[in-house]
């Protein structure tokens, strides 16, 4: 049947539509696109994307992520031979439109070991037995790489000790130097 899409709807090679990954909608806002296809439309805004909640200002949506498994070492009897749970999850921070230009250099600058020359972060998970645990994981890890450079560091702020502060310490030091001069051995002529 026909239906009308609303404006940011992408369809499919099957005639259905989808949202294209690692692409943000830049359709006029009042469009109307007519297609026929079969069962119900998918929108690629924003709001109907799963997202990586990170705080209330950094939201980063799963098309932005690239995951990958391979097989996990550690404990699990035959069953690590046979399946795939490791959790490979690659994101291309370089080009993310989702996160602040300041959050980025922070990020640069704090994991820049984990960066490679492409501008893509990896993380990896094995903790636990299957992928999805593993992919949860994966961007817990992250919430909290992120989390620690979201915030700006600060400033310190140049001070001096207050006078009682320099009063006291020399007070002390000449109180020690005094201890130290009765402890010496007097002089053969005293």
């Amino acid at each position: 049947y026909r239906q009308p899409l609303r404006s940011g709807t992408h369809i499919s090679h099957r005639g259905e539509p989808d949202f294209v990954p690692g692409e943000d909608c830049r359709c006029p806002p009042k469009r109307m696109m007519y297609a026929v296809f079969p069962k119900r439309q998918r929108l690629c805004s924003r709001d109907d994307l799963p997202m990586l909640v990170v705080n209330k200002k950094i939201e980063i949506p799963d098309t932005e992520f690239q995951l990958a498994f391979a097989r996990s070492g550690g404990p699990g009897g035959q069953n690590v031979n046979k399946v795939s749970s490791k959790a490979i999850m690659t994101w291309d921070i370089k080009e993310s439109p989702s996160i602040p230009d300041d959050v980025r250099e922070r990020f640069f600058a704090q994991y820049a070991r984990r960066i490679n020359k492409m501008g893509m972060f990896q993380i990896t998970s094995q903790r636990y037995r299957d992928q999805a645990s593993n992919v949860e994981d994966c961007r817990a890890k992250l919430v909290e790489l992120i989390l620690s450079v979201a915030a700006p560091p600060v400033k310190r702020k140049a001070s001096k000790p207050s006078k009682g502060a320099t009063q006291r310490r020399l007070q002390d030091k000449q109180a020690r130097s005094g201890t130290k001069q009765m402890r010496r051995r007097p002089l053969s002529g005293e």
